[in-house]
């Protein structure tokens, strides 16, 4: 996938700041991590619907997110949680079960170190399309 095309994705969600180097596999599937700077004003994305291979087939990929402290299950921001939220939001409560499952599938857990590739030090490379992996 290359560069422009991590970058692309990243960007439906918020300003991509930098992106791992390849894609990671653990036991829940394939991914790409990407670093993103959220706003705590907006709802977080849980899912980005796109068209990768540009044929028409729409795909669904889930969005997890590493390093959320509060997070809010009624209004979907961060900052705050349930039980604080002031938004006058037409959705049904969530139980504590039903909070505390949602957040484990929301809230990734972050795999060992490894090099993020920063956007500013890929643009001062050399002007080479480079692909981050092969496919």
């Amino acid at each position: 996938m290359t560069k422009e095309i991590v970058t692309s994705l990243g960007e439906m969600i918020w300003e991509v700041h930098d992106f791992d180097n390849g894609i990671t596999t653990d036991i829940s599937g394939r991914y790409l991590r990407v670093r993103i700077m959220v706003s705590v004003d907006r709802p977080l994305l849980r899912s980005l619907w796109v068209d990768l291979l540009w044929d028409g087939n729409i795909s669904t990929m889930l969005l997890q997110y590493e390093r959320i402290l509060d997070y809010c299950f009624k209004c979907g921001c961060l900052g705050h949680v349930l039980d604080e939220c002031t938004e006058e939001v037409n959705v049904r409560y969530f139980s504590s079960e039903a909070n505390r499952r949602l957040r484990a599938w929301l809230c990734a857990v972050s795999p060992p170190k490894r090099s993020f590739i920063d956007l500013e030090d890929r643009k001062r490379e050399s002007g080479t399309s480079q692909s981050l992996m092969e496919a």
